[in-house]
């Protein structure tokens, strides 16, 4: 029972996410970030928004550290916030560059 729930637990595990982060980002509370973890039933609202905003994050950790050798403030919610939003616009632009590009071809 809920082996859809092994990526996201193994990314908050192996990037660190406190769960107060998730909870704050996801607009959930922290019980619920416990209770997704310990295989515990959640809304299908809750699972959702945990298992994005967690995708969101390990991907702007990973970047973080490739790209700069360090690993951000997972505790500094309005910065990480601010650094997610910019890296969503950062990703839809280069899939409108990409998309444009693939369709001129």
């Amino acid at each position: 029972m809920f082996e859809d729930r092994v990526d996201t637990k193994n990314m908050i595990a192996a990037w660190r996410i406190p769960h107060s982060t998730v909870a704050e980002l996801a607009s959930v509370s922290r019980s619920e970030v416990s209770l997704y973890v310990k295989n515990q039933t959640v809304s299908t609202r809750d699972r959702a928004r945990i298992e994005q905003t967690v995708r969101e994050i390990a991907e702007f950790v990973w970047m973080f550290q490739s790209e700069l050798g360090v690993r951000p403030d997972l505790s500094d919610i309005s910065n990480l916030r601010r650094n997610l939003e910019i890296a969503r616009e950062v990703r839809a632009e280069h899939k409108i560059k990409h998309d444009t590009v693939g369709a001129a071809q």
